[in-house]
C-alpha cells in the first residue's frame, strides 16, 4: 500500500512538470488580438490605431502669401469707392472704373500679401519686383491728439527712409490694418484718409483730428480683394 502511494505521488508530480498550467498560459483579456490570428480564424484584419506622443511631430502653420487688388470703402456707407492704381512712378488713386474715373489709363494693382514681413509687394511686370506700398518715414509722431500723416507711395524694403513692413490681413474680411513705427520707437495703428479732387491717400494716427484741419477728405478702409 505504501509502495502504490508513492508511485502515485511521483506521477502526480510527472504530470506538473509535463502539463502545463492553463492560467500561465492563457490570453489576457486585455492583450489585443493580433491579425494573425484573426487570419487563421478566417477573419478580416483589424482596424489601424493611431498613436499620439509627446515627440510626435507637429504641423506648424505656414505663411501663404494673399493676392489680389487693394480695394478701399468709405468708412460711412462702406461704399466702395474704388481700387488702387499704381505705376513705377507711384500710387495712383483710386479706380473706380466709372465716368468720371481719374485714373481711366491706370490698371488696378494688383499686390502679393506677405505675414512674414509684414508687406504688401506689387507685382507685375512694370515694377520689376522689390517694390512694396509703404509710405517714407517722418519726422513727425503719429498718434493720437497728432494730425500729421504720411502719404501712401512705393517703397523698397530695408530702405532706412521707407516703411514698408507695416500690414495685417485681417482673414475672415480681408481688411488691411496698418501699424507704424514712429523714430521713437513707439508702435501705432493708422488710420487711412482719401481725398477725391487730389486722388490720393494718406495714413493718419488720429482721424479726427486730421480731418479737422483738412478739408475734401474722408477716412476709408483698405481690403485685399481679388
Amino acid at each position: 500500500m505504501q509502495k502504490f502511494i508513492v508511485a502515485l505521488l511521483a506521477v502526480v508530480t510527472l504530470l506538473a512538470t509535463v502539463v502545463p498550467s492553463a492560467s500561465a498560459h492563457s490570453v489576457s483579456p486585455l492583450k489585443r488580438e493580433t491579425n494573425a490570428l484573426r487570419f487563421a480564424r478566417g477573419l478580416p484584419p483589424l482596424p489601424p490605431t493611431r498613436r499620439h506622443t509627446a515627440n510626435s511631430p507637429t504641423h506648424s502653420h505656414t505663411s501663404v502669401p494673399h493676392s489680389g487688388r487693394v480695394q478701399a470703402r468709405g468708412c460711412d456707407t462702406g461704399e466702395t469707392l474704388g481700387y488702387l492704381g499704381n505705376t513705377p512712378s507711384g500710387p495712383k488713386g483710386l479706380n473706380c472704373h466709372c465716368a468720371d474715373d481719374h485714373n481711366d489709363d491706370v490698371l488696378d494693382l494688383t499686390v502679393i500679401f506677405n505675414s512674414i514681413e509684414k508687406s504688401l509687394a506689387c507685382e507685375g511686370p512694370q515694377f520689376g519686383g522689390g517694390i512694396y506700398l509703404g509710405a517714407s518715414v517722418t519726422a513727425d509722431i503719429l498718434g493720437i491728439g497728432s494730425a500729421s500723416f504720411v502719404t501712401l507711395a512705393n517703397v523698397q524694403i530695408g530702405i532706412e527712409a521707407a516703411e514698408a513692413g507695416i500690414w495685417s490681413l485681417v482673414e475672415e474680411t480681408g481688411e488691411l490694418l496698418i501699424k507704424w513705427k514712429n523714430v521713437d520707437h513707439s508702435e501705432k495703428p493708422l488710420h487711412c484718409a482719401y481725398n477725391n479732387d487730389k486722388d490720393e491717400i494718406v495714413f493718419v494716427g488720429d482721424i479726427a483730428a486730421f480731418l479737422s484741419v483738412n478739408v475734401g477728405w474722408v477716412e476709408v478702409r483698405l481690403y485685399l480683394v481679388v
